[in-house]
């Protein structure tokens, strides 16, 4: 982390040699293989994202025209393909909605026990981030953008961890929450 230039090359998902990027039908297989043990059922399997980001992009209120010129798709393209045709607006305001949407709110991703455990998932973060402050390692975006994306996970990361104790607690025999990750 100290010296990104070391690492640059590195590859995330890795095979025998770090330096070569995963091959096509590596990647595809890993992918429908985590989607099935989701239970998530796709035709696309490698371009599954491009689907779910113009989906969101239309729920989040952006017209189809901007959706068609960000993904360069034609009329055609973006209705068969990656959009759901559904009426949402109708569909909102059948269920007591406003049609333009925003009236309504889904916490997601909620930890009530932020700090002392999530902390110790990727504990390296905090003392990056203190070197970075500190001006101690290069300051760049690829460091600060890595350190970020190690703490993003961590609220669900800690979630799973604490529903799987209790449910472990529950089934074993005179069991209790034990636990890799200790709360203060």
């Amino acid at each position: 982390m100290e010296e990104r230039s070391s690492w640059y090359d590195t590859c995330l998902i890795d095979g025998r040699d770090p330096q070569r990027q995963v091959s096509y039908a590596t990647q595809a297989g890993n992918l429908k293989k985590a989607m099935q043990l989701c239970g998530v059922a796709s035709t696309t399997v490698t371009h599954s994202k491009r689907s779910s980001s113009t989906v969101m992009a239309e729920a989040g209120g952006v017209d189809e025209a901007q959706i068609r010129r960000a993904g360069r798709w034609n009329l055609e393209k973006v209705e068969g393909c990656y959009l759901t045709n559904l009426p949402k607006q109708a569909m909102r305001a059948l269920v007591g909605f406003s049609p333009e949407g925003g009236s309504f709110y889904l916490k997601r991703t909620v930890s009530a026990a932020r700090g002392s455990l999530e902390s110790q998932i990727f504990p390296i973060v905090e003392d990056y981030e203190g070197k970075f402050l500190r001006g101690g390692i290069d300051r760049d975006i690829a460091g600060q953008g890595s350190l970020k994306l190690l703490k993003y996970p961590r609220p669900v990361i800690s979630k799973t961890h604490r529903l799987s104790a209790l449910a472990t607690s529950h089934t074993q025999p005179g069991g209790t929450a034990c636990s890799s990750l200790q709360s203060s």
